[in-house]
């Protein structure tokens, strides 16, 4: 279980109550042997102990500050409850550590069976307890917090001000991104309306121009019949330059008729061009409506929001 500690948010608020009602009562940032003190009464072997302080100080200070207090704390809670497996620091106990009065506790422990230091190296089981009495009669539970702890929770809310401010900017700018989502949605949706406007009035150009056709029909039909009738009084007429006359006279109309249909095919394709350029340009204004829309969706999800669209295309927002 050796290695990084668990963060504070990991402790439940009783837990951390509790520990910080412990860690009150004495300097244990500063002075290992009254956490020595208080690890003997908790009624624990002394290879439990000696485990649990490797743990709880992975770096071998042979101190136990704010957060290594804590960590030793969880696991002398487990190790009451007869759980030693791998992975408990990470994992609240069941129940809150419990400790013997001053008269009960054990006078020694043995932390480490290679640790060769004196009773005054910090890195000693022994270390302080010569001094115990007087430390003893200092320790108070009104005493106030250590200047350590102090430090540490006013890093933490420093840190908690600073995340706070973070997150607020990070929202400023969702919200500043959902504004142009719906500008340019506004933008696209009056684009998607001239588009429609243009199919529209392409189509009545189309129509009006299959009406011209059919009207131009008709009158060949009827310039062909009375060709038809003057062919027939030429050839039964006996004035022949009178009948040429009148043939060249026909031919010339028909020319002119057939010059007005070849004209108007020419405009029937330059429409039908038009229109077909107008189709494509619709197409693109929609599938870039598409695009924001869905840009704008992922915005609406971003923020928390659930984005739903009624019946005319508008995008509403339902917070989740």
């Amino acid at each position: 279980m050796a290695g990084a500690l668990p963060s504070f948010a990991n402790y439940t608020e009783e837990e951390l109550g509790c520990y910080r009602r412990l860690f009150a009562s004495g300097e244990h940032g500063a002075l290992d042997s009254e956490a020595v003190r208080l690890l003997q009464r908790s009624g624990l072997s002394h290879e439990t102990l000696r485990d649990l302080w490797a743990t709880a100080d992975p770096e071998k200070s042979g101190q136990l500050d704010w957060r290594r207090f804590c960590a030793a704390m969880r696991l002398v809670a487990h190790a009451q409850q007869g759980h030693l497996e791998p992975g408990l620091l990470w994992r609240p106990p069941a129940s809150l550590p419990r400790f013997q009065s001053e008269g009960q506790a054990v006078r020694s422990l043995d932390l480490s069976q290679e640790d060769k230091a004196s009773p005054s190296s910090p890195g000693s089981p022994r270390f302080g307890l010569e001094r115990a009495p007087a430390q003893r009669a200092r320790a108070s539970p009104e005493r106030p917090p250590p200047p350590a702890v102090a430090r540490q929770l006013s890093a933490m809310s420093v840190s908690d001000r600073a995340l706070m401010q973070r997150l607020l900017q990070e929202a400023g700018g969702l919200e500043a991104k959902v504004q142009q989502a719906r500008q340019e949605q506004k933008l696209v949706r009056a684009q998607a309306d001239e588009a429609r406007k243009v199919e529209l009035h392409m189509s009545e150009l189309q129509s009006q121009l299959e009406r011209h056709l059919r009207e131009n029909r008709a009158h060949l039909a009827v310039l062909a019949e009375e060709r038809r009738r003057l062919t027939e009084i030429i050839c039964g007429s006996v004035n022949q330059e009178q009948a040429a006359a009148k043939r060249r006279f026909l031919e010339q109309a028909l020319e002119d008729e057939m010059r007005c249909l070849e004209e108007t095919r020419d405009s029937n394709a330059v429409l039908e061009e038009s229109c077909r350029g107008l189709q494509e340009e619709l197409r693109s204004i929609q599938q870039e409506r598409l695009t924001t829309r869905q840009e704008a969706e992922h915005e609406l999800r971003l923020e928390g929001q659930v984005p739903t669209w009624d019946g005319s295309n508008r995008l509403t927002r339902v917070g989740v």
